[in-house]
Parts: C-alpha cells; sequence; structure tokens
C-alpha cells in the first residue's frame, strides 16, 4: 500500500525514479515487484543484525565474561524475474 501510494504522489508529480527500490519482501511490496512496478527489493535479516548490534554493545561495556559469536546477515536483491521464480517453485 505504502509503495503504491508513493508511486502515485510521485506520478502526481511527474516525478518518475530511473530506479525503484524497496525495503523488505513483504506482503506490501510482493505485487508491486511482480508487476514490474520495482526495480529490486533488498531483503535482509533485521533480527539478526539486532542481536549482532546487541552483542556487540554487551562486548564492549564488558557486560559478557566471553566474546559471543556474531552472525553476520546476508542481503538478498529480489527482482520481478527471481521472485516469481520464487513463487513458481515455492
Amino acid at each position: 500500500m505504502i509503495i503504491k501510494t508513493l508511486q502515485m504522489t510521485l506520478e502526481h508529480y511527474g516525478l518518475m525514479p530511473d530506479v525503484f527500490v524497496a525495503h523488505d519482501q513483504d506482503q506490501d511490496n510482493r505485487s508491486p515487484i511482480l508487476d514490474q512496478r520495482l526495480d529490486f527489493i533488498l531483503h535482509l535479516d533485521l533480527q539478526s543484525d539486532i542481536n549482532s548490534a546487541f552483542i556487540a554493545f554487551l562486548t564492549y561495556r564488558q557486560f559478557l565474561t566471553k566474546p559471543m559469536d556474531m552472525l553476520i546477515s546476508t542481503v538478498q536483491v529480489l527482482t520481478p524475474k527471481n521472485v516469481a521464480l520464487q513463487i513458481r517453485s515455492g
């Protein structure tokens, strides 16, 4: 819904970006990417990033007795083509 509203507002003012990028593969972004109204979606594991930041803070403040392993999240780049393949195979 947000993407559609933003695109309608940009069109109203005659503004069309060369590349339109969204963040997160949620339901609001699924239709626009499949309809090719988005060029790509950046999707990452926000929970993993928050956990890593919290562990880094605790380690820096010496609240942890020994360092913990931190997971680094991967960033997925989703395009109209690979999202459509995920839906068909999923």
